[in-house]
């Protein structure tokens, strides 16, 4: 199976006159995201969108301005379902013979297989387009589920967020073997939603699988600080310390090796940009958080055979300067 990252974006930014609009909306709102857009409120039609899918998950990030979204019978092309997590502003549905408004934070689990209606102002969110065999696989027939209001702070909806942002990765996903994993902790994490059980919450892989990957963004982020804590990470994940070091443990390496893979690699990338060529070795090994620079150079030898100042003069070669 392909497992890499399938990624495309729609946008009215840039289109021009009321022709322009419609033709996006015949062509793009409707036949790719199966909606009739309609703008409201006298603001014309503001659409971004970006998505990223893999076999059997699609994940769409949107930004849009007041508008009222209908997704008619003509337009069912499945019964996929799709998960609705508003990021800013708010939107109101009307659903499965449900209604109701979702706000910052919140989400609704909505089905393709029926008509419904989004509408409300300036707002942007991240939708989950999820199998319905898969997920009926775990909590049997999901139709109850839909339409009803999932509650900002869910932390099943955290790590869900937390999925969306590895997918939009570019760099993160093409690796043989988990784009399959994604897919499978995803729906986990879906069924989790609806099942409400804290104990099987917090043994989940797909839960795990989350939080290691939040833990391993927390690192990156903060590399350049050289006084880079497991007990500061832990706080910020709200997990305790232990559960990081077991995490990273599960995942056959501990958090020291981490936090020094990381600077090294973040090293390297700096190295092999030709926009940092005439920035010292010493300073980039600053800026990736080493403290010691005999450390730094033992270290980058040991991971890539050279040293860093044998591949600044390799990419000084490549660039011609």
């Amino acid at each position: 199976m392909n497992e890499r990252v399938s990624r495309f974006r729609i946008s009215t930014d840039g289109l021009g006159g009321p022709d322009a609009l419609d033709a996006f909306r015949e062509t793009h709102a409707r036949v790719i995201l199966q909606l009739d857009i309609n703008p409201t409120d006298g603001v014309p039609l503001n659409v971004d969108m970006r998505f990223r899918s893999l076999p059997g998950l699609g994940v769409g990030f949107g930004r849009s301005s007041p508008t009222r979204n209908r997704h008619t019978a003509a337009l069912i092309d499945s019964d996929d379902l799709v998960l609705v997590v508003m990021t800013s502003g708010s939107r109101s549905f009307q659903h499965a013979k449900r209604e109701g408004a979702i706000g910052p934070g919140e989400a609704v689990l909505t089905t393709a297989g029926e008509p419904g209606t989004f509408f409300g102002g300036w707002s942007s969110s991240v939708a989950f387009r999820l199998s319905r065999n898969i997920l009926a696989a775990r909590i049997g027939p999901p139709d109850d589920a839909v339409g009803r209001v999932i509650p900002a702070g869910s932390p099943v909806l955290r790590y869900m967020l937390s999925y969306a942002r590895l997918l939009d990765d570019e760099n993160a996903i093409d690796t043989a073997g988990l784009g399959g994993s994604i897919v499978a902790h995803v729906h986990e994490l879906a069924a989790l939603m609806h099942e409400g059980d804290a104990d099987v919450l917090s043994r989940a892989a797909g839960v795990r699988a989350a939080r290691l990957h939040a833990v391993r963004t927390d690192i990156s982020r903060n590399i350049a600080q050289q006084n880079l804590r497991l007990d500061d990470v832990a706080k910020r994940q709200r997990i305790s310390r232990s559960y990081v070091s077991k995490l990273l443990a599960d995942a056959g390496t501990t958090f020291t090796e981490t936090v020094l893979t990381q600077r090294l690699a973040f090293a390297y990338r700096l190295l092999t940009d030709p926009r940092q060529i005439d920035k010292p070795v010493s300073s980039i090994a600053y800026e990736a958080g080493f403290g010691d620079l005999s450390y730094f150079n033992r270290s980058f030898r040991r991971k890539f055979g050279a040293t860093p100042s044998d591949l600044r003069g390799r990419t000084r070669d490549e660039i011609g300067r």
